[in-house]
């Protein structure tokens, strides 16, 4: 977890939206191996926000939550 949200804090310090998202997204796939499934939906909405800002649509419909 640690590991995740680290690397969740070092892409929200750049401009670069994309990888925030995917970030997110990664943070949120080990939330849900943990089974921690609110958490998990909760992280795959932010990474769907931070795609469909960018407007990579192909990317967000990926974020399922």
């Amino acid at each position: 977890r640690a590991l995740a949200q680290s690397a969740v804090d070092w892409s929200r310090q750049t401009d670069a939206l994309a990888l925030q998202a995917y970030c997110l997204s990664e943070q949120a796939a080990m939330l849900d191996a943990l089974g921690d499934r609110p958490g998990a939906a909760a992280t795959r909405h932010q990474a769907w926000a931070l795609y469909a800002a960018k407007g990579d649509k192909v990317s967000a419909a990926r974020v399922q939550f």
